[in-house]
């Protein structure tokens, strides 16, 4: 019997479609709330929609985030790390189950409960080592550090 990691992996593709249609309605909809938001005032009624709207370039981002620290006026929740790249560029991290969502991206690779994983990513200044201890977690992986 094949075990997945949560119902998501297999939904039609039509299930799919709409809930990804719905989730960045709902994110555009938070983004648009938000004070001091501009965003085009676009329809969206399909995922092409997205490229109607504009990139924030990491170029860009230092700046934006001067304007409105730490994190350019978004509000960020459950989160239990910030990671201060060259830029300087602040990131929020979490640690609750699956935050960074790589358990899926683990479970694909076939690592699950019980499995030893060694996490060679670092830890300073990028969050990749917390990533991935956190999605090893996720499904049940034990970390050896080396």
């Amino acid at each position: 019997m094949t075990r997945y990691f949560d119902d998501l992996e297999t939904r039609n593709p039509q299930a799919r479609a709409a809930a990804q249609l719905d989730a960045l309605r709902a994110q555009i909809a938070r983004v648009r709330a938000m004070p001091g938001a501009c965003l085009p005032d676009v329809v969206v009624t399909s995922m092409t929609d997205l490229a109607k709207f504009p990139v924030l370039r990491k170029s860009e981002l230092g700046n934006w985030q001067k304007a409105q620290p730490p994190f350019g006026g978004l509000h960020v929740s459950n989160m239990t790390h910030v990671f201060q790249s060259p830029g300087p560029i602040y990131e929020p991290g979490g640690s609750s189950h699956d935050w960074w969502r790589f358990g899926r991206f683990l479970h694909a690779c076939g690592i699950g409960l019980g499995d030893i994983v060694q996490n060679c990513f670092g830890y300073h200044l990028t969050p990749a080592g917390t990533m991935f201890e956190n999605g090893a977690r996720a499904v049940g992986a034990m970390r050896e550090f080396g």
